[in-house]
């Protein structure tokens, strides 16, 4: 998963309070897409040296020692423009071809702010902090090799299975127990960013589902208790489910709670 966000490239979240119907002139809007359409264009076709002349010249440092991740295509979205038309944020989406996104690749959204200086637009790079994944480092595109076996690539579906794990996923409740009767179950987060956990509800009477926190810090576990009353829910012989769903990978697993 650390291949999945241009950390280098993006940047915060728009601050609240931006007006996002302002309409900058025809020739302006258009100068400003042609000098981003430019920069990915060079940068898909790894020609950093000929994208550099796009940078501003206070990025240029940091633009030269980050990663640099490899695309397969880009698309402009989004201008949010700010300061009298004389600098912007442009939301790109950028086509991922790392080896960890599989064959198909992933489409990343990529915040890049945008300045004119001297009749020019020039993209400001600032190093995002706090991603969901972590931080995020990228190898040369110019060293990428795709793996020689398909059946050893990794395919967006065994991405999102190893973001998190859950024990037990069988939960059992014995016949004839006194209530309340109480089970913990485990989640561990494994991916160096924080994820937000939703807990579904059960719809079993008698039951309660809880946890001290939903979300879960980098390389750290929540429990969750469960607790029932079989007086109230009088289950017996059959099998329900409390369904986990995790954010940002958008991964849901079933627990079975088994009434003996």
């Amino acid at each position: 998963m650390r291949t999945v966000v241009f950390a280098a490239l993006a940047l915060a979240a728009l601050a609240p309070g931006q007006n996002f119907f302002s309409k900058a002139p025809p020739e302006v809007e258009e100068a400003l897409r042609t000098r981003v359409s430019q920069f990915y264009s060079l940068y898909q076709q790894a020609q950093f040296r000929k994208a550099e002349a796009l940078v501003a010249e206070e990025s240029r440092d940091l633009y030269y020692t980050m990663p640099k991740a490899p695309i397969r295509g880009f698309e402009v979205e989004n201008i949010d423009w700010e300061d009298g038309f004389e600098s912007a944020i442009v939301l790109v989406k950028c086509l991922s071809v790392t080896p960890r996104t599989a064959s198909e690749g992933i489409w990343i959204p990529i915040l890049g702010k945008w300045k004119l200086a001297n009749k020019d637009w020039f993209l400001l790079i600032k190093p995002r902090e706090g991603s969901p994944f972590g931080k995020m480092n990228f190898a040369d595109p110019r060293d990428f090799k795709p793996q020689t076996s398909p059946s050893a690539r990794p395919t967006p579906e065994m991405l999102r299975n190893t973001s998190f794990v859950v024990e037990p996923q069988r939960v059992v409740f014995p016949k004839g127990e006194a209530g309340p009767v109480r089970r913990t179950i485990q989640v561990t987060n494994t991916l160096p960013g924080v994820l937000v956990m939703n807990l579904g509800d059960p719809k079993i009477p008698g039951m309660t589902v809880t946890a001290p926190d939903l979300k879960i810090g980098p390389q750290r576990s929540v429990t969750i208790e469960i607790a029932y009353d079989p007086a109230a829910g009088k289950l017996t012989g059959v099998t329900r489910e409390l369904r986990i769903e995790m954010q940002p990978t958008n991964r849901e697993v079933a627990i079975q709670l088994v009434f003996e």
